[in-house]
């Protein structure tokens, strides 16, 4: 076991440097016995420390599958259980008159299906009774790790246990059963992945060979290199003799695909065109089609939305009028799995105006002007 995954460095080091992380640790855990640790890059981007067995990360979501793992090892001793209401645990939450109130039990929230919104700006138990539910109770799946926090609290409150260092001093575990983990006689096995701010991780369980890979880096990668070579190990742990070639696909991913983005884009009525094309590393120009002078340089604004930045002296400079506007500085693209579709920009500020949508051309458009 220890051979098929060292066989792998090479590649996972390539894998490492295309994805920009600063540091990686991956390790293989097979019929209980650690049989694999590696080790990537530097302990901190400013210093050529390199990480070791030592090294710290955050786990993040992965906790997610350790908190159920403790619910079911204290519902089979007896302290908790599976079918009875949180509100019989975390009384507060029964000041809600909803289902969510009433009849959620600590598979709802396990299994993100309660429906209550993400809002995780203050992390009080005491708000979830005030929390709105965005999404039908136990019909749709609302990943909020609000869901999480109330099961921590039911542990907390009423097992006494808990998972961090107390005032005095002394750290308090949770209840780990000795005898089974994840794995056991129903074959439960699976994947997660982590992210937080500043780290990554992923994890896979596979049962039938009994074998536990994690992969974690120290920061927000430009691919998710975790799962990518957690995926590469877990086909060589399964002894599989082909693999995709995941160098060209975390390559594909880092460039973001900036360039689907570029063509023309004509309004509804084939009179006005624009030119997108990417100008510099991250950011995309868009300009009036037949003059050079009208563009607008926009900087990315999460997801597939652009920002035109205020800049009025630019602005002036172009005779362009300095939009005050929001809504005005906003593009917004609409894409399917496969291209980009068109843009929507409100670029008219008249009141009541509505925001205007520019098709990407397929070739056959042509200007009726």
């Amino acid at each position: 076991m220890e051979a098929r995954p060292t066989q792998l460095r090479p590649l996972i080091e390539e894998l490492f440097d295309i994805s920009g992380s600063s540091s990686s640790s991956l390790g293989v855990l097979h019929q209980g016995i650690p049989a694999h640790v590696a080790h990537f890059g530097r302990r901190q981007a400013s210093r050529a420390t390199p990480p070791d067995d030592d090294t710290l990360y955050n786990l993040a979501s992965l906790t997610k599958l350790m908190t159920a793992g403790v619910v079911s090892n204290l519902v089979e001793e007896g302290l908790l259980g599976w079918d009875v209401p949180v509100r019989h645990y975390l009384p507060e939450l029964g000041e809600r008159r909803d289902a969510i109130g009433q009849y959620a039990t600590l598979t709802d929230p396990l299994a993100n299906r309660t429906g209550l919104s993400a809002q995780t700006t203050f992390w009080i138990p005491k708000l979830a009774c005030h929390i709105p539910a965005i999404g039908e109770f136990r019909k749709t799946f609302v990943y909020s790790t609000w869901g999480y926090s109330l099961v921590t609290s039911t542990i907390e409150r009423n097992v006494a246990y808990k998972h961090w260092v107390g005032l005095d001093g002394v750290t308090h575990e949770f209840p780990w059963s000795e005898y089974r983990g994840w794995s056991d006689e129903t074959g439960f096995g699976g994947a997660a992945v982590a992210s937080f701010t500043g780290y990554y991780g992923c994890m896979l369980l596979d049962p039938q060979y009994q074998s536990t890979i994690v992969v974690l880096v120290n920061s927000l990668p430009l691919v998710d290199i975790t799962e990518i070579i957690g995926q590469l190990v877990l086909g060589t742990v399964l002894e599989e003799n082909s693999w995709p070639d995941y160098i060209k696909l975390a390559q594909s991913v880092k460039n973001a695909n900036m360039l689907d983005y570029e063509g023309d884009y004509w309004n509804d009525t084939k009179i006005m065109c624009y030119s997108v094309h990417v100008h510099g590393e991250k950011q995309l120009r868009i300009s009036a089609t037949g003059s050079y002078l009208t563009s607008y340089t926009l900087e990315p604004w999460g997801g597939d939305m652009f920002c035109l930045p205020p800049n009025r002296d630019l602005e002036l400079s172009r005779s362009q009028w300095p939009f005050t506007s929001l809504k005005s500085r906003i593009f917004t693209f609409d894409c399917s799995d496969e291209k980009v579709l068109s843009f929507t920009w409100h670029h008219d500020i008249t009141p009541g105006s509505k925001p205007e949508t520019f098709w990407k051309a397929n070739g056959s458009l042509h200007p009726r002007l």
